[in-house]
């Protein structure tokens, strides 16, 4: 094999498998900017107190990974989802996002996991699983994870304190 192509190969690959290291490492809610950026990498553009956006490739083009921080600089939503309409959310990296957001409920008790059309309520407001969503929601603990698949895919996974 020629060896610049070896060495473009070899390239290519090395940036392939960064980013899905990028993708998969563990962010979660309540983590701070800094927690987030040591994982992530530094966000996009001027990030504020408030929020704080980074882009990275996935499997099926760039993905948008935006953050909403509380007044204390911890992450209240996080949401991952294509940065250009019409493009896929590939499951494999969802599911690692899911995972990692998990983390934090370890053994509770209270985590359930809701079927479309099942009423709920989070933050004092009632709400229903939509036929296109996957909700995972754990009301003591404060937290609520929606995957919404179809047209406009995303996933995100929110505090109380982000829908006051």
């Amino acid at each position: 094999m020629n060896p610049f192509l070896r060495l473009k190969t070899l390239c290519c690959f090395i940036l392939l498998f960064g980013g899905a290291l990028v993708v998969t490492s563990p962010a979660r809610l309540g983590d701070t900017l800094a927690d987030i950026s040591k994982h992530r990498g530094k966000p996009a553009g001027k990030p504020d107190k408030n929020k704080a956006l980074w882009l990275f490739e996935g499997d099926d083009g760039q993905l948008a990974y935006a953050v909403k921080f509380d007044a204390h600089g911890r992450s209240i939503a996080e949401t991952l989802k294509p940065a250009l309409t019409g493009r896929r959310l590939h499951q494999d990296i969802v599911m690692d996002f899911i995972k990692a957001q998990r983390e934090i409920l370890a053994d509770s008790k209270t985590t359930r996991e809701l079927a479309a059309g099942e009423k709920y309520t989070f933050a004092g407001q009632e709400l229903v699983v939509a036929d296109n969503e996957y909700v995972v929601v754990d009301e003591p603990r404060g937290f609520l994870l929606v995957w919404v698949r179809g047209s406009l895919p995303s996933v995100t996974v929110i505090a109380p304190a982000a829908l006051q």
